[in-house]
């Protein structure tokens, strides 16, 4: 099985004219690891799921900046911290 995965956020579409309202749109992505079955009291012995250990290897969020005037695309991963690039 294929460990990687991306979780995307609800895509939002503000109003036209309301653009500078935009939340923005974020992602988290990685690599997901078995993590063992899920289990209760109320059903010994009957699995209910499968756990996984996310791994996460970046998180993107995109927006607009403070002023409402430029794409803003934050991004964070373990090897390179929090970095910022805004552009028209």
């Amino acid at each position: 099985r294929d460990p990687r995965f991306a979780l995307h956020g609800p895509p939002s579409h503000p109003e036209q004219g309301l653009e500078n309202e935009w939340i923005g749109e974020a992602k988290v992505s990685g690599l997901a690891r078995p993590g063992g079955d899920i289990t209760t009291d109320e059903a010994p012995g009957e699995v209910m799921g499968e756990w996984f250990h996310a791994d996460i290897e970046q998180v993107v969020f995109t927006g607009l900046n403070a002023d409402a005037t430029m794409l803003s695309i934050q991004t964070w991963t373990p090897q390179g911290g929090l970095n910022t690039i805004e552009r028209a």
